[in-house]
């Protein structure tokens, strides 16, 4: 399915939030309960911080999701990549992501993601991807792309 991506406005705050609520909940919920005042807290600090590396994604333009990224001059960290659940499985993170694969190479980068162990879906899509689990923490995979 085919996808833009649109720079964000202060507008875009509160359903970054929700998407990212709606992605986040059930495994933060289960590992360490979730506070809603402290992860607003959080969520508010990191959207004022970095500003500049979100984006919308969007399909036939509607808002499907968020992507967060950081880029500097020798690697991208995709730090978020989250989609509204009625767009999940069309296959839309999966062309961002290779579309964000292509563009590092292109400029010899290295590229890295993380996910909570618990997301089984992430992390089968990012192995099939070519990434490869890079470190494990109590509970977090992080990821870095080895080209083949």
């Amino acid at each position: 399915m085919g996808y833009s991506l649109r720079p964000i406005t202060v507008d875009d705050k509160n359903f970054i939030y929700d998407v990212k609520k709606s992605s986040n909940y059930e495994y933060i919920n289960r590992i360490w309960g979730w506070d809603e005042d402290y992860q607003r807290r959080d969520f508010d600090s990191d959207f004022n911080d970095n500003f500049n590396d979100f984006c919308i994604i969007c399909v036939n333009g509607s808002d499907v999701g968020f992507l967060q990224t950081n880029t500097t001059i020798n690697s991208v960290n995709i730090t978020e990549i989250h989609i509204i659940p009625t767009f999940q499985g069309k296959r839309i993170g999966k062309n961002i992501l290779q579309d964000i694969i292509s563009k590092a190479l292109s400029e010899d980068k290295t590229i890295t993601i993380g996910c909570f162990k618990e997301n089984e879906g992430g992390k089968r899509l990012y192995l099939q991807l070519g990434f490869s689990i890079i470190k494990t923490t109590a509970t977090h995979y992080e990821f870095q792309y080895i080209e083949k």
